[in-house]
This record gives C-alpha cells, structure tokens and sequence, in this order.
C-alpha cells in the first residue's frame, strides 16, 4: 500500500493504479477511495465518472468519509450516476456526522437552497458554523453573510465582519471584497479606509472586478501616504 501511496503523490499516476488496484479488490476503504478519485479524475486510467463513483460507493458504504463527500457531488451533479439530490443530501450528512468540514459546508448548501431536503435556513447555519469553526473558508463567508443579510437569525454586522476576515485572511476573494467593503462603509466596524484599501487591493490583484471598481472609488478618497500604507499591509499579508 505504502508503494501505491508514494507512486500516487509522485505523480506516477499507472504504478499507483496498478498498485491500487488489487487491494481495492480486497476490500481497503483508503485505496477504493484512491481508486474511485483516480477514475473520476482520470490519473493513471482512462477517465471514468461511472466506474470511479462505484469505488466511492465501496469505501463510502464502510465509512470513509472522503469517498462519502465524493460521492455525494456526483450525486449532485450527476457525474456518473443519475442527478440525486436526496442522495446527496445522504452521503453529505454522513461525512458531516464524521466531522468533515467540506460535507457539512456542503449539507449546508442543500439546506440553504432547499435542494434534495425542505430548506431551512437556521439548519443551513448549522452546518456552515460547524464547517466554518474548522476553518472551511467557503463556509466562514457564507456565515458571514447569513449574518449580513439576517438569514435565520436577525442581522449581526459586527459577527459578520468576524467571518468575512476570517476567510478573507484564508484567501477567499468575495470576502475580502466583504470586508474591505464594511472596513469603507464602517459596517460592524470601525471605518478605516486603509484596511479597507488592504482588502479591496488585494482581491482587484487577485482578478476580482468588483473588487477594481471599488479601488479606483478608494483611491479617489485617500491621500497616497494613506494607499503606500494599504499597500504596505497587503504586502506583509502575502508574507
């Protein structure tokens, strides 16, 4: 198995499968994983939804978590099997129950949208809070914006700036747009156009259009001593 593994994070796509393979056979939850990845994705063997979501189904049915995720987005895509979301909404809430970040962030999608379950926003909130205190970024800004916008709850800028940064210091270009934006408008913050110059300056860098347009609007309202600092704090944040 250890052959398998080092071929697999090498690159060397073919051993791994063919190390794989037989111990997927034998009943190995970790490798039926590796295999259904490697057939969804295509590494290694001729890309196939179909025969990848079947590995999946082998491990997920024994408990691994990460073939259960899986599994649960070709159900929602109908990548391989028929679209399904109640099938989705299966396998994500059995990884979640598991702890996994990306499962309950995706659990709390279905309920927000109401897909494959009756939506039910405070029990979307639920979910994305669990993945968000894991620091799953994408759930950290849709907490955020539940907060924002008073979706199953009543409205809490100041919390929602707490989650906008949160992903915004992970990355996450529409939370940085977020709180760069509260950080201008003063909203749950305390107005400081040069954090919020940090922010806006640093998703318009990473190809965030919105994020350009509010720029120009910024720089029109500080001095350029006020944007050398802004810069200055985006640079010691990519460090």
């Amino acid at each position: 198995m250890q052959e398998g593994y080092k071929a697999y994070q090498e690159g060397d796509y073919p051993l791994a499968f063919k190390e794989f393979r037989q111990m997927a056979w034998e009943g190995n939850k970790d490798v039926q994983f590796f295999l259904g990845l490697m057939y969804a994705s295509g590494q290694g063997v001729a890309k196939d939804e179909k025969e990848g979501a079947i590995w999946y189904e082998k491990s997920a049915k024994q408990g691994y978590a990460g073939a259960q995720v899986n599994l649960g987005h070709l159900y929602y895509k109908g990548d391989g099997v028929p679209q399904d979301y109640e099938k989705a909404v299966f396998w994500y809430r059995v990884a979640a129950v598991q702890g996994l970040a990306q499962a309950q962030y995706s659990l709390g999608l279905m309920y927000d949208f109401g897909l494959g379950v009756r939506a039910d926003l405070k029990e979307a909130a639920n979910w994305y809070r669990k993945a968000a205190d894991q620091g799953y970024a994408s759930a950290q800004h849709n907490l955020g914006v539940f907060f924002q916008q008073g979706k199953g709850s009543s409205p809490d800028l100041k919390e929602a700036a707490v989650w906008f940064e949160k992903a915004a210091q992970q990355g996450y270009l529409p939370s940085q747009f977020n709180i760069g934006y509260m950080y201008d408008q003063g909203d749950g913050v305390a107005a400081d156009l040069i954090l919020a110059y940090k922010w806006i300056f640093l998703a318009a860098r990473a190809g965030d259009e919105k994020s350009r347009t509010w720029q120009s609007s910024l720089e029109s309202r500080m001095t350029p001593e006020q944007i050398e600092m802004a810069k200055a704090l985006a640079a010691e944040w990519k460090k």
